[in-house]
């Protein structure tokens, strides 16, 4: 059986296990409740497909993401953090989890990055990991022309510093 922890808001530590299709909201027609300013009446929805969960962001007001990135609709993967407004939970897949405490839900994994219209913005250990990697790759991508142009234009700053340093003297 699958399952969410929340790891913060109004149900901070609790886990639920997941049906085939959850909506998620504030509303008390949602599957789970969210009594939370920052998430929607009807704010998402979780269905199970052949990919394993996707999550359905339902026009809310403040968004949803997954790992940190906000989609109107994506695949978790077990272990992402899960953010609906600034209430986050965290996406268990293969077995039935017990509730548990706060302190134990996982939070060691997660880490606040920044502020956002002031709510907290955080990504798993995993996220932040794999956008280091992407960013350290990114002038690795580039073909050979776009590289030569970007060591061009690198030398050309760098002789107009060295220049305007140079006639200050």
């Amino acid at each position: 059986m699958d399952s969410i922890t929340f790891l913060s808001g109004p149900r901070n530590g609790e886990t639920l296990n997941l049906a085939d299709t959850q909506v998620l909201g504030r509303s008390g027609r949602a599957d789970i409740r969210i009594d939370d300013a920052s998430v929607s009446r009807e704010h998402a929805r979780f269905s199970r497909t052949e990919q394993g969960w996707t999550l359905i962001d339902l026009g809310s007001s403040n968004g949803s993401s997954i790992d940190g990135v906000r989609v109107p609709r994506g695949v978790v993967q077990s272990g992402s953090v899960i953010t609906l407004g600034v209430v986050h939970m965290k996406l268990h897949c293969g077995t039935r989890i017990a509730a548990t405490p706060a302190a134990s839900a996982g939070t060691d994994e997660v880490q606040a990055v920044g502020r956002s219209a002031g709510a907290a913005v955080i990504r798993t250990k995993a996220a932040r990991e794999q956008s280091s990697k992407r960013n350290r790759d990114s002038f690795g991508q580039l073909d050979g022309s776009r590289k030569a142009l970007m060591v061009a234009l690198l030398i050309l700053l760098c002789a107009a510093l060295f220049y305007g340093a140079y006639s200050l003297v």
